[in-house]
C-alpha cells in the first residue's frame, strides 16, 4: 500500500527508474525451472514403471527356470538368456530412474531456491515498488488517452454502430 502511495507522488522518469530497478532485480533471480517440472515428473514415473516391468519379468523368468526340469535343456537355456536380458534391462532401468530422480530433485531444489530468494524483504520491496510504478504509469497513460478522446470534435468521434468504419464527410453511399 505504501508503494502505491509513493508511486502516485513520483514523476514519470522516477517511475520508469523503479520499473527498471525491478527488472534488474528479476534478472538476478535464480532461473526458474518450473516449466521443466511436469516433464521431469512424467519421465521419472515412466522410468519407474519400466524398472518395475523389468523386475516383474525377471521374477517370472526366474520362477519358470526353477520349474524347468533338468532334461529340458533347450528351454532352460532360453530361460537363462531371458533372465540375463531381464537383469540387464533392470540394471539399465535402475540407472535411468536414478538419473530422472536427480533431474527432478534439481528442478525442485531450484524452485525452492527461487521462492526463498523472492521472499527476501529487499527483493519484495523493489519488486513491489516496480509493480506499483508500472500500474501508475499505466493509469496515467489511460487518463491521458481518455483526455485525448474527449477533445475530439463531435464529427470525428466514432459512433457505437460504426466502430470499424471510418467516417468520411459527404453523402452516404
Amino acid at each position: 500500500m505504501a508503494a502505491i502511495r509513493r508511486a502516485r507522488t513520483l514523476t514519470d522518469q522516477e517511475l520508469d527508474g523503479d520499473c527498471r530497478a525491478a527488472l534488474n532485480v528479476l534478472a538476478t533471480a535464480p532461473r526458474s525451472l518450473g516449466e521443466f517440472q511436469p516433464a521431469a515428473e512424467q519421465r521419472h514415473a515412466a522410468e519407474r514403471a519400466s524398472l518395475d516391468g523389468f523386475a516383474t519379468q525377471e521374477t517370472e523368468v526366474d520362477g519358470l527356470l526353477e520349474e524347468a526340469r533338468g532334461w529340458q535343456l533347450r528351454r532352460r537355456t532360453r530361460l537363462r538368456r531371458e533372465l540375463a536380458e531381464a537383469r540387464r534391462g533392470r540394471t539399465a532401468a535402475a540407472h535411468r530412474v536414478r538419473a530422472a530422480a536427480a533431474r527432478l530433485a534439481a528442478v525442485q531444489a531450484r524452485e525452492a531456491e527461487r521462492v526463498e530468494w523472492l521472499a527476501q524483504p529487499e527483493v519484495r520491496e523493489v519488486l513491489g515498488a516496480g509493480a506499483a510504478a508500472l500500474r501508475e504509469l499505466h493509469d496515467r497513460a489511460s487518463v491521458q488517452e481518455g483526455a485525448a478522446t474527449a477533445e475530439l470534435p463531435a464529427v470525428d468521434r466514432p459512433t457505437p454502430g460504426q466502430a470499424g468504419r471510418p467516417v468520411a464527410p459527404g453523402p452516404a453511399r
